[in-house]
């Protein structure tokens, strides 16, 4: 599994998140609290933060960010002064998002516009941005993804976030160092409730059978804590310019075998699971097994692909943090 890094390898710089509040957003916050780090946090909505910011033990200071607004993001950048920015703002995972302008706004155009306005900033010196990418943007591919295979995104989603990835690796400069780390299946607690953990976890509350599909899906499963842990060791890590790595455990499994997992860690009955119950998603993605040479290289490690021990964790910080 990754190490978070040393302390001291964010000594004196000033750290801001984007998208603090979100799924990814609140475990890189914890990462860095856990650190004794007290990062500039950006989000949209203060009220729906706060407990986020007690369940999550979160430290740092909350600014108010309009992603859609070009004078908002100047007027953060210029009061907080980052050296190391970790963008988390994306539109679309959730399948209920379903706005197209939204979506090109926030996965295609803010990503570029941070990187022109990081770059304007003078004050606070060389700075790196880590960008979160997503598996979705390789597309319909035949063989295992790695990070120089050929793009062919299908759909809104996959199509802006790749738009916004190209952007950030376009925009990197000698004072402006760029990585991407492409994610794909995260699991874990904060993810919207109609996916397929908070799905199981509903199912055994109410004691409910829940519809499935086959499950003979494949993915690469990773939970948000080591995924967050990794986005944080991306931030310190040394002599990086311009990068772009999947940051995935490089193990597939399938969606069936993570069901009947989860099931047996939440103690839910398989008479609960009512597997070939409903379709495959048309849009679900198909891919071989996932490279992550690359990340080994830059992290000396990787996402754990134990499925029992990482729900574990998960299901756990449910339970003691309600």
């Amino acid at each position: 599994m990754i190490q978070l890094p040393a302390k001291e390898k964010f000594a004196n710089k000033s750290i801001l998140v984007l998208g603090a509040s979100g799924f990814l957003g609140r475990w890189v916050c914890a990462c860095l609290s856990q650190l004794g780090l007290e990062p500039h946090l950006a989000l949209r909505d203060p009220i729906r933060f706060e407990p986020i910011c007690t369940r999550w033990q979160l430290k740092g200071q909350a600014h108010l960010l309009d992603v859609t607004e070009e004078a908002s993001l100047e007027s953060l950048i210029d009061a907080t002064g980052p050296q190391v920015v970790f963008n988390l703002v994306g539109y679309g995972i959730d399948r209920r998002e379903r706005d197209g302008g939204l979506a090109r706004e926030i996965n295609q155009v803010f990503p570029g516009r941070l990187v022109e306005v990081l770059k304007a900033n003078k004050s606070s010196g060389r700075k790196r941005l880590v960008h979160v990418g997503s598996a979705l943007e390789y597309g319909a591919q035949e063989n295992d993804l790695v990070e120089t295979t050929p793009c062919r995104p299908e759909g809104l989603y996959g199509t802006t976030k790749l738009a916004g990835s190209e952007a950030v690796l376009r925009g990197g400069s000698e004072d402006l160092e760029v990585i991407v780390a492409r994610l794909f299946t995260v699991f874990g607690p904060g993810e919207h409730s109609n996916r397929l953990l908070p799905s199981l976890r509903r199912a055994k509350n109410k004691m409910e059978a829940i519809d499935l599909s086959d499950g003979h899906q494949m993915r690469d499963f990773t939970e948000v804590s080591d995924v967050a842990t990794g986005l944080v060791a991306l931030g310190a890590c040394p002599d990086l310019r311009f990068d772009l790595i999947n940051l995935a455990s490089g193990s597939l499994k399938s969606v069936r075998e993570f069901i009947l997992t989860a099931a047996q860690v939440l103690n839910l009955a398989n008479d609960y699971l009512n597997f070939g119950a409903i379709p495959r998603y048309a849009d679900e993605m198909q891919h071989e097994p996932v490279s992550v040479v690359r990340c080994r290289e830059l992290l000396g490690a990787v996402p754990s692909s134990d499925l029992k021990s990482r729900l574990e964790a998960a299901l756990t910080f449910e339970e003691e943090r309600p």
